[in-house]
């Protein structure tokens, strides 16, 4: 997968180590010798390149084991040889990279699915450049410009590719990337890529990687269970391994690779994942089969042992070489649904229809490469990213070109996913809240209030997004819904309903797709507000799984205020023990002229939501000099006890004036500037936990503080 993150892949058909295996596949990664980062600018986290480093000036109530570095920290990167001599507690990044998130549960309902041709055959693979290798911010940056990605419905595994020769083969994904996979119940991979150079320095990363030692009369891998730690430590499922050095020069490296990964997978089974790139085979020659063959075979089967849990399979298929495919899995033991076709989106390789025709079974799984840029400039152009186009572009290979999944007419050979692959959903247990957002913005609101302005990220704090984006069905005149960043109850985003109404013809917009069970005091809750008062009435449109496309409506009320209004109604009247199998809103026009109504949270929950307790333990653990009156941080506290109000993420402030700094859902946090205000001797810190309604905690006692002395 020879990748070259400023133009995508290069492919040519290749021979045995005597073809052009530098120029195909997906390897040279986004981070490579000569690709600088992100233009060339330093991308710490917002923090100049100018920072001055002091792991304990001007702070109080510092943990007494301060640590170093105490800049910016950033997703781990290793070559082999240095990942041997990495140990978590002696990082001082690993906590930061940790995520919290465990894998949710999701469900699928086809009778609910949005298009009639989707199928629940294949899965699907997203391989994508987050960010480039190195300096990848662990807790996201002050700017809304990055990938944020949000349709995890139709995804299974998602990888955060990367990888290069001068800076580290081995990357792990960052904690926000974990955290929005985990969320969705989408499994979140790192990779490991060898580039393609056929040389002694690039043939010491394979040996170097595959070294084997004896350890109690058995044969071990140690950067192998390497790996497995780095997972089972950061929270993640599984690795990519890329491997594309020619190596047939290597006595018996292809032998070794399959016994190292056989090795990994047994070390946490059903845990850790391995995927493996068709690219090497049996003479440890690099040769693309574009299929799984007997020259390929044993990197994901060998005899009764499982060696890979997947392989994705390079660009130049053809149907009849994926039906082969298909039928030696079998043969093998195996599913044709753990071979993952490529579709490379930036070359345009591939047909989706020929991997998944329609109307018919799908032949195996379907392997996305690069994901970012059916949406996104190159990373090192990405200053020209527009917010906009971005959801447009994202839309039209998601849903197709008119921005609806269940007519997906008008797509193109490698778009409209939502006509091959039906909808995942995680909303499968209460409570459940969304406020609509993404992860990223133009500014941040707390209870409908702007806290911070200017561009930020952290895929950490994104909601669950619709299901469906965007089924709004109508006799009369319909809305537009989008995602919009002028305004937002929680977060950066709300949803927001623009148009016309015509009277008595009201719009049903579908949502979500759920498996939630009414009790006896299940309520749905909705925060919305108008443009104009008096001028829309709102329904909850809840479907139930013994007939899940018939919508029944609950009356909410009638939006009488342009600012923040909370609606709630009791489902519990006339539906309990049923289980909801969607949930949408309906809105008709009342006296006054429509313009556009936001939606800022919509819950649906039992009894009412209660504020989670304070944070303890709050400490400062490192300060960053910028200039004269900045500030960076780096911030602990103690992790919630178990039984109490459940906490979705926490936010630390500045006081006096307030000021959002950062948001984690991690019990450590960077604040990547801190301003001096006027002649302030000291800045007092606020440290609260938020709950899923978006309610904080009183704030940690006590406050820490920063000295300006």
């Amino acid at each position: 997968m020879q990748l070259r993150e400023d133009v995508g892949h290069r492919q040519k058909r290749v021979e045995p180590d005597g073809g052009t295996y530098g120029k195909s596949g997906a390897g040279q990664g986004p981070g490579r010798e000569d690709l600088p980062l992100r233009g060339g600018r330093d991308m710490r986290g917002g923090i100049p390149m100018n920072a001055s480093h002091s792991a304990a000036e001007g702070l109080s109530g510092a943990s007494s084991e301060a640590v170093a570095p105490s800049g910016p920290p950033y997703a781990s990167v290793w070559f082999p040889d240095t990942l041997l001599k990495w140990a978590p507690e002696a990082d001082a990044d690993a906590a930061f990279n940790r995520s919290r998130m465990p894998l949710a549960r999701r469900v699928r309902n086809l009778k609910a699915r949005a298009n009639r041709n989707a199928r629940a055959d294949a899965r699907l693979a997203s391989l994508a450049e987050f960010h480039v290798t190195s300096k990848n911010p662990s807790q996201g940056a002050l700017t809304w410009k990055y990938y944020a990605f949000g349709y995890w419905q139709y995804v299974d595994i998602v990888v955060l590719f990367g990888g290069s020769k001068g800076e580290g083969i081995i990357l792990a994904p960052n904690a926000p990337v974990i955290d929005a996979a985990h969320r969705n119940g989408v499994k979140a991979y790192g990779c490991v890529f060898f580039p393609g150079g056929d040389d002694e320095d690039h043939r010491k990363l394979l040996k170097d990687f595959v070294l084997k030692k004896t350890e109690g009369g058995k044969t071990v891998f140690p950067v192998a269970r390497k790996l497995v730690e780095v997972a089972r430590t950061y929270g993640f499922d599984g690795w990519f391994i890329n491997q594309e050095t020619p190596a047939s020069s290597i006595p018996g490296i292809a032998a070794d690779f399959q016994a190292c990964m056989t090795y990994a997978r047994s070390l946490a089974p059903g845990a850790v994942d391995i995927m493996w790139y068709d690219s090497m085979i049996g003479d440890g020659s690099i040769w693309y089969q574009n299929a799984l063959t007997d020259k390929n075979a044993m990197f994901l089967q060998n005899g009764a042992a499982r060696v890979s849990d997947s392989m994705f399979l390079n660009y130049w298929w053809s149907a009849e070489g994926l039906d082969a495919s298909g039928k030696l899995a079998g043969k093998l033991g195996r599913s044709r649904y753990d071979l993952f076709t490529g579709l490379e989106l930036v070359d345009n390789r591939g047909d989706l229809d020929q991997v998944c025709p329609p109307g018919k079974a799908h032949r195996t799984s379907v392997g996305l490469y690069p994901a970012q840029r059916v949406s996104m400039p190159s990373l090192a152009e990405i200053e020209k990213m527009k917010l906009d186009e971005y959801y447009r572009k994202e839309s039209a290979f998601w849903v197709g070109p008119k921005g609806d999944p269940s007519d997906t007419t008008g797509s193109t050979a490698r778009s409209g996913i939502a006509r091959c692959v039906a909808e995942y959903s995680p909303v499968c247990a209460l409570p459940f809240v969304t406020h609509f957002n993404t992860g990223h913005g133009t500014d941040y609101y707390a209870q409908g209030e702007k806290v911070r302005t200017g561009g930020w990220h952290s895929l950490s704090l994104q909601d669950v997004l619709p299901t469906y984006r965007w089924i709004i069905r109508g006799d009369g005149a319909r809305l537009t819904p989008s995602l919009a960043f002028d305004d937002a109850y929680q977060g950066g985003s709300s949803l927001l309903l623009q148009g016309a109404l015509d009277a008595g013809e009201p719009n049903l917009l579908r949502l979500y797709q759920t498996q939630l069970t009414v009790g006896a005091e299940t309520r749905i809750t909705v925060i919305a507000k108008s443009a104009t008062a008096e001028s829309a009435h709102l329904k909850a449109a809840i479907a139930f799984t013994d007939d899940p496309t018939c919508f029944v409506p609950v009356d909410l009320g009638t939006l009488t205020s342009t600012s923040w209004q909370t609606l709630t109604a009791d489902l519990s009247t006339g539906h309990p023990g049923r289980t909801i199998a969607q949930i949408g809103l309906q809105i008709s026009a009342t006296n006054a002229t429509h313009t556009a109504t936001r939606i800022g949270q919509l819950a649906v929950h039992d009894l009412s939501f209660s504020p989670p307790p304070a944070p303890t333990g709050p400490g400062i653990t490192a300060v960053t000099t910028i200039g004269e009156r900045a500030r960076a941080l780096r911030l602990r506290w103690d992790e919630e006890a178990a039984g109490t109000e459940p906490v979705h993420h926490y936010e630390v402030y500045r006081t006096e004036p307030a000021v959002l700094l950062a948001a984690t859902t991690n019990t450590v946090c960077y604040v990547p500037e801190l301003k001096r205000e006027g002649d302030e001797k000291t800045t007092s810190l606020r440290i609260v936990a938020v709950g899923p309604d978006g309610s904080p905690s009183e704030p940690a006692t006590p406050a820490p503080t920063v000295s300006w002395a």
